[in-house]
């Protein structure tokens, strides 16, 4: 019953379907293409900004390893850290 019922309901629609076509509009897509491509400048940007700073922490990484002759080994992530203290304290 059920399935007859639906079968009815899209036999009904699909003259609604031809004549409004559901989907985006030209300004819509054009509008779309426009917001990816300054997502994808705006992701560009921060990964060249994230590779500094990467490139940054690996010279602690190492400058700190030499000074104390290896006795401390500090990772990225405890540079990190200490960035958020030292913001906290500011």
């Amino acid at each position: 019953m059920i399935g007859l019922l639906c079968f009815f309901l899209s036999v009904l629609a699909s003259p609604f379907k031809s004549t409004f076509r559901l989907g985006v509009g030209k300004f819509c897509r054009e509008r779309e293409a426009a917001v990816n491509e300054r997502r994808q400048a705006m992701d560009a940007a921060m990964k060249s900004v994230k590779d500094a700073a990467d490139l940054q922490t690996d010279a602690a990484i190492r400058i700190v390893a030499w000074a104390t002759l290896g006795a401390l080994q500090p990772t990225g992530n405890d540079f990190a850290m200490l960035r958020l203290v030292l913001l906290a304290h500011c």
